[in-house]
């Protein structure tokens, strides 16, 4: 924007006679106000949302003196077209070429090449009077990125310019007529209906364009014309009438700057509400958010070894030698020189009471904890010196309670593999038999990769036999040469075990398989051997050919087992199809 300085104009009348424009401080007043907004909004634009109104009214006030002061030159016989458009040059270039070079000095040094190409781009249209037809193919006037653009205030510089071109030749053209007040008045009408037309699918032209913002220059000269044709007489109004109607237009500015910000204030309050929102639940929450910090700043005790081994392919046997394991320091032993060896592609079971240590020594072999002294071996290798890259693939593992995500079974499934390609998510899945299951929840028209699982294992997804057999497909990822199953059957109805015991004899082949479970039908259907722990050690070894011949721990869990399914067969009433119990039925037909 640029500011008109606070003087007098002097026309020469023939004959040598000068008029002078009066200086209207009101209207420098008015000006004052419209740059003030404008800055106010580039400045800070919550505090002013509708400042840019200034330049709307900055246009009205523009073309009022601009059409005054041609239209009293025309009628004294003084307006030179040459002079005219020398003037503009001189009273706009200096200050013009300051900003530019400053602009482009400060470009140089801050700006990447890309930025600092665009930046001259904007200087040159900048100095054509062009910058509002440049941004045309840029950014819009309030897009965020908008900010960015040092030179995007002289879009409202071009547009006055371009129609100081055009309006002193029309003007010229229409000062003889009586009719001039009508044709401007037309020319501002269809200004005006151009800009609402183009609104609705050109934005940025109704914006830019000086077709569609003309009219706001003409509103000024309309009133600047009727201003010059009226009689000396009624040019002198009383103080108090201009007073009166600058409170007016003031009090209408004041009122749409009101406006805007009332408008603006929601927009406001909802994002503080919304921080203060969070600020609760932050504050709700910090207990569990610091402990979660305390946990993931605990340093693991079990480091990877400067030199680090690979496991070889195929089956690992597994040795354990003189193992023991405490929790803590100070506390007791729950493992205390075990020893066991599992030749590979062998199926054995881990079979004890409960707390006997049998998942503890699954995570051991796993290296998931770190036992104080002793020896675990994986294909040979000490697996305190095998590398954890290495032992995550050799070795799969399925816990007691698989780990689910919230997410789509692709990424459940990639959490063991991230390189792994569709086709083989899908035939891992298919060899496991909870592809059908996976397609059934899948999105309209989406694969079985798609379907949302959860964490929560009531969302029903997936049953609770489906979520094992899907972890034990992710464990099957990396065609590991070991694979461990922690309770494969615990929560698993009977239905649904057949299926998991036929996934797992089906995939035991080929690869060595350690598992511990409750169910010791499960176990003797699958394991070849049985390590029985007792007192933190191997009581003893059973044989698929000893499970039900060789008196030992195993013997005694798998017939207390079957005494527990007799004794429930007794107690649970069995139902004919009418719905009457058997015993019912029974006693009905026999003699009292």
């Amino acid at each position: 924007m640029k500011l008109l300085r606070s003087t007098t104009l002097p026309i020469t009348r023939p004959g040598g006679e000068n008029e002078t424009v009066t200086y209207r401080a009101d209207i420098d007043g008015l000006r004052a106000v419209s740059i003030l907004l404008v800055v106010g909004y580039h400045a800070h634009p919550w505090l002013v949302p509708g400042g840019f109104i200034g330049v709307d009214i900055f246009f009205v006030i523009s073309g009022f003196l601009i059409t005054r002061i041609i239209l009293s030159q025309i009628k004294t016989r003084a307006f030179s077209s040459m002079e005219f458009y020398a003037r503009r040059i001189r009273r706009i270039f200096p200050a013009l070429l300051v900003v530019l070079a400053a602009t482009y000095l400060i470009g140089w040094a801050i700006l990447l090449p890309s930025g600092f190409s665009l930046l001259g781009e904007n200087i040159a249209a900048g100095v054509a009077f062009a910058s509002n037809l440049f941004q045309l193919r840029q950014v819009g006037y309030f897009a965020p990125d908008a900010a960015e653009n040092p030179l995007l205030h002289l879009w409202s510089l071009g547009i006055e310019e371009q129609f100081y071109i055009f309006w002193p030749p029309i003007l010229l053209m229409m000062f003889g007529s009586h009719r001039r007040q009508f044709w401007m008045v037309v020319i501002a009408i269809a200004s005006f209906g151009i800009s609402l037309m183009i609104f609705f699918g050109y934005k940025e032209w109704s914006f830019y364009s000086p077709i569609s913002r003309a009219w706001e220059l003409l509103a000024g000269g309309i009133v600047a014309n009727r201003y010059v044709e009226a009689p000396e007489r009624e040019q002198r109004t009383s103080v108090r009438f201009d007073n009166v109607l600058a409170a007016i237009g003031l009090g209408t500015i004041a009122g749409a700057a009101i406006v805007g910000l009332i408008q603006f204030v929601p927009q406001v309050m909802s994002p503080v509400r919304q921080m203060i929102d969070m600020a609760n639940m932050v504050n709700t929450l910090w207990p569990q958010v610091e402990l979660a910090i305390q946990v993931l700043e605990v340093e693991s005790e079990i480091k990877e070894a400067p030199n680090p081994q690979q496991l070889p392919p195929g089956p690992l046997p597994v040795e354990v030698e003189d193992l023991v394991y405490k929790p803590s320091p100070d506390g007791p032993p729950i493992l205390q020189h075990l020893s066991v060896a599992v030749m590979p592609g062998e199926v054995w079971a881990i079979s004890g009471r409960s707390g006997s240590g049998k998942s503890t020594l699954l995570n051991l072999m796993a290296r998931l904890r770190e036992y104080q002294s002793g020896t675990v071996r994986l294909g040979g290798c000490d697996i305190r010196n095998v590398a954890f890259a290495s032992l995550r693939r050799s070795v799969g593992m399925v816990s007691q309670f698989p780990l689910i995500i919230n997410d789509t079974a692709r990424a459940n499934l990639k959490l063991a593999r991230a390189d792994a390609t569709d086709r083989e998510l899908e035939a891992v899945c298919r060899s496991v038999g909870v592809w059908v299951s996976l397609q059934n929840a899948a999105p309209l028209g989406g694969s079985g990769l798609d379907a949302q699982l959860y964490t929560e294992s009531n969302k029903g997804t997936l049953s609770g036999g489906q979520r094992r057999l899907f972890a034990i497909a992710r464990a099957l990822l990396n065609e590991p040469g070991l694979l461990i199953l922690d309770e494969p059957t615990t929560g698993v109805d009977p239905l649904t075990r057949l299926p998991l015991e036929n996934v797992v004899r089906s995939h035991s082949k080929g690869r060595t398989v350690i598992m511990v479970d409750q169910d010791p039908g499960f176990v003797a259907a699958l394991a070849d051997k049985v390590a029985c722990l007792e007192n933190g050690k191997v009581a003893d070894v059973v044989s698929k050919a000893e499970f039900l011949t060789k008196p030992s721990l195993f013997l005694q869990l798998y017939k207390a087992s079957l005494r527990s399914s007799e004794a429930q067969m007794r107690v649970v009433p069995i139902f004919d199809i009418n719905g009457q119990s058997a015993a019912a039925a029974d006693g009905q037909t026999k003699p009292q």
